[in-house]
């Protein structure tokens, strides 16, 4: 009796000490990856939903459908202790991902008691393309990943709390109340999780198949169910959120009311996202001719996330899965299945980030692959060779361990580079604080929820009205004409930051380029050169006289376009329409970036002022230095030839210097290098022998990146 006593006493004390070596190990692993994000996090306001996110966080609002109540909760308290809402929203993603990657270490430790494969799998994950992206930013994926990674852990927790007391004999009753208790819990996490994002319904149908397969009793039991229905209940009440919000004066980020919420059935609209309805299985319903090209994306999609060798390890996990725990097999890879054919199939460019909870459930299969070969669990499984199993192991490790080091190489310096770049706030900025007195600005979703922070959060430019210009059933130019129209309409000037080139030109409008790609739509052609334009006086053979200039930036990088606008008078009718130019040119006189644009002007008349902007991209070549942008116009023949316009007998004329400083790219790949950090490589066809007229032939064009991209 006294060595069961002294042996159930030094049993405690070695689990109590193990605990502690564990809670020390996910206390420094989820802290190192707190800090890394910390160190690459996003400085400052984001655009689209991101900024929607910050925003609405920050003025306790209403989202975009499904409304997002429990985030915005969270966010609101989590601004209160930050001067930046924008900076404290996306530092509140870099905390719930280190949370996450925690959870999701605990889990493969403890399906396979192996420490070593939940930090090396979960590293995976925290190093992965996308849920790095998502860590550093403000945005609702990674809640769904926490949420995510959480029901799976009570899940596995809860299997292993009933086989340890049963290995106890443990009573019946005993084992009904521990697996309540449980349950409750995952009830709750699972129902703030639908309340958050329905798509974990997905994922979540086979957590419910596991635990009717682990407890076969709840089947024939249904009076227990009360109980989580109850729970199940409660938490949706956090939903509760937008009606009441909306009614005591929510807004979504544009300031539109949201009372209608109060509404059973626009309540309901919100909350399902019914306006979405259509997206869902779109590649399945409406465009199934795409379907098997969406599944070929799977394995880029894959590859963009980690690497090819981690598809070896996801192999070896999903082998010893079916092989040893089928009822865990269904649940991780059947979810994996389902809601990456869900993402596949939905009409959204965001499939990197709606595939997140898959990319969770990915690495707990490759811990468990990985750990489950470690001597912790063979030494519980004595059927296996300790001494074959060992060696697996180690190397499985080694490789895994060689994995994270090259996605840390490989994404670190991108992820430096946009926490030190604060592209979306200066384009905003520059924006707002180039619209004339009371202007409205008609603007896509991408720039307008940026613009909407700055004056709401920052009160910059509150005389400007911002208008998102929403897709309403018809062609998006038209939409877009239509808000023209109507904003013209009530006399005030109106800029639009998106183009349609066609449709813009025939719409009998005149738009005028402003700093940061926009343009100031006009009913009539300006007469005069814009205040701000550095003076200029060139003469084109008396047709039109180039009268001032604006290079907003005045310095740029090789590859990277710099903005060049230029005012043209038309001293004569125009016969023909003309091409204009700018040169940039090197001490030797070497054209080293060039942009030509075809101006219709025939549209103008004499004493008319056409602004027309450039980009103009030095070669990435390009030395560090000062050089010329030189300015001309012409126009084709008949016979196919260029006739320049001069001017005092050149066909160029000096308008001001371009400094270029050092490259600002992260690779140098081999290829045609194109403007904005883009680099065309080639093309492959699948199309084989001979082609003859009214032959499709497919090309699929590959391009690389040499630095990360912040705009489409």
């Amino acid at each position: 009796m006294r060595e069961f006593i002294r042996d159930k006493r030094h049993l405690h004390c070695t689990k109590r000490s193990a605990g502690q070596v564990y809670a020390i190990c996910d206390l420094l692993f989820g802290l190192a990856f707190f800090v890394l994000y910390l160190f690459t996090l996003t400085p400052s306001v984001l655009s689209a939903d991101n900024g929607e996110f910050q925003l609405v966080a920050w003025k306790l609002g209403i989202a975009h459908p499904p409304g997002y109540p429990l985030y915005t909760l969270i966010g609101f308290l989590f601004t209160r202790f930050f001067s930046s809402p924008a900076f404290a929203m996306n530092l509140l993603s870099a905390i719930i991902a280190s949370i996450t990657l925690v959870i999701v270490s605990k889990t493969v430790r403890l399906l396979t008691r192996s420490i070593l494969a939940g930090l090396l799998a979960t590293s995976l994950l925290g190093l992965s393309t996308t849920f790095w992206s998502q860590a550093t930013t403000a945005n609702i994926r990674m809640p769904t990943a926490f949420f995510t990674a959480l029901c799976v852990y009570i899940l596995v927790s809860w299997r292993s709390r009933i086989s340890d007391q049963k290995s106890v004999n443990q009573s019946a009753s005993h084992l009904v109340i521990l697996s309540a208790r449980h349950l409750v819990i995952f009830t709750f996490i699972f129902s703030l999780a639908i309340g958050h994002h329905l798509s974990i319904i997905f994922p979540g149908i086979f957590f419910v198949l596991y635990i009717f397969l682990i407890d076969r009793s709840l089947i024939k039991q249904p009076r227990r169910w009360i109980k989580h229905a109850i729970v199940f209940l409660i938490a949706l009440l956090v939903l509760a959120y937008l009606p009441l919000r909306g009614a005591t004066g929510g807004t979504l980020s544009d300031g539109e009311t949201t009372t209608n919420l109060v509404q059973p059935d626009k309540f309901l609209d919100h909350v399902l996202a019914r306006g979405f309805e259509g997206d869902f299985f779109y590649f399945l319903n409406t465009r199934s001719d795409l379907l098997i090209d969406r599944v070929r994306l799977i394995p880029t999609l894959f590859d963009f996330q980690f690497n090819w060798l981690v598809a070896v390890l996801a192999v070896v996990g999903s082998i010893r899965l079916l092989l040893r725990d089928r009822k865990l097999a269904l649940l991780l890879l059947g979810g994996i299945a389902l809601h990456s054919f869900v993402a596949i199939t939905y009409r959204a460019p965001q499939t990197v980030e709606y595939m997140l909870p898959v990319y969770v459930l990915l690495v707990i299969v490759v811990g468990y692959g990985i750990g489950s070969l470690s001597p912790e669990f063979i030494m519980h499984n004595p059927q296996f060779s300790m001494k074959t199993t060992r060696l697996v192991f180690y190397s499985l490790c080694i490789m895994n361990f060689a994995l994270c080091i090259a996605l840390f190489v490989s994404h670190l310096p991108s992820f430096n580079w946009l926490h030190q770049h604060d592209d979306t706030r200066e384009y905003a900025e520059t924006l707002l604080n180039a619209a004339p007195p009371n202007a409205i600005i008609l603007s896509n979703w991408h720039w307008a929820n940026p613009m909407w922070y700055l004056q709401q959060v920052e009160g910059l430019r509150t005389d400007v009205n911002v208008q998102y210009v929403y897709p309403r059933g018809e062609p998006l130019a038209t939409s877009w004409l239509k808000s023209i129209e109507a904003g013209l309409q009530t006399n005030r000037p109106v800029l639009v930051d998106m183009v349609f080139r066609s449709e813009f030109d025939s719409s009998g409008y005149f738009f005028d380029p402003i700093a940061s790609e926009a343009f100031e739509v006009r009913n009539s052609p300006r007469t005069e050169s814009p205040a701000s334009f550095v003076t200029n006086d060139s003469d084109f053979e008396n047709k039109f006289r180039l009268i001032g200039y604006s290079v907003p930036n005045g310095s740029t990088n090789p590859g990277e376009a710099a903005t060049v606008i230029l005012a043209y008078r038309v001293e004569a009718q125009p016969d023909r329409d003309y091409s204009f130019f700018v040169h940039l040119i090197d001490l030797s006189g070497n054209v080293i970036g060039q942009m030509d644009q075809l101006i219709p002007t025939t549209r103008y008349h004499v004493g008319d002022v056409i602004i027309t902007r450039f980009f103009v991209t030095p070669l990435t070549t390009a030395q560090t230095g000062e050089y010329q942008l030189r300015a001309g116009i012409y126009s084709v023949g008949g016979d196919g030839k260029i006739v320049a316009l001069k001017s005092a007998g050149n066909e160029q004329v000096a308008v001001t210097n371009l400094k270029v400083d050092s490259p600002d790219r992260l690779s140098d790949p081999s290829g045609t290098d194109l403007s904005g950090g883009i680099t065309f490589i080639g093309s492959t066809s699948s199309t084989t022998g001979d082609l003859h007229p009214g032959d499709r032939l497919t090309l699929d064009l590959h391009f690389i990146a040499t630095r990360p991209l912040q705009r489409d």
